[in-house]
Order: C-alpha cells, then structure tokens, then sequence
C-alpha cells in the first residue's frame, strides 16, 4: 500500500489520523511518518481490509435486526 492509498482510505472512510492511530493503537507520530520518512506497514492493507469486513458485518446484523422485527 503506498501513502496515496492509505490517505484516500482515511478521506473515504472520514477518518483523521489521530481517530486512525487512537483505532490501531499506534502513536500518532508513528502514523504522521508514513509516507514522509517511512513507508506505510504491510500490516495496514489488512487492517483496512478486515475494516471493511467488519463494516459489512455490521451493516447485515443491522439489517437482519430490521427483518427480525418486522416478522414479529
């Protein structure tokens, strides 16, 4: 992942990058560097992928939630 990708994640998602260093427990120097004088982690395309899979999960709980009621 290259710093572009990582900052078009943060923009689509409306993340900063102190909310995203508070989310990974990382200090927010730490994520200020990436893409400046390091590179961003491998570890963050995983991260962002399971973010999003958690994020779908959510989404069908909620709706399963919904058709739950409504055939009550």
């Amino acid at each position: 992942m290259n710093d572009q990708d990582f900052k078009d994640f943060l923009a689509k998602e409306d993340l900063t990058l102190i909310r995203f260093a508070q989310i990974v427990n990382t200090p927010l120097a730490t994520v200020q560097k990436w893409g400046k004088s390091s590179k961003v982690p491998s570890w963050v395309s995983a991260f962002i992928e399971y973010y999003y899979k958690a994020k779908e999960l959510e989404e069908l709980k909620t709706a399963l939630q919904t058709v739950k009621k409504l055939s009550l």
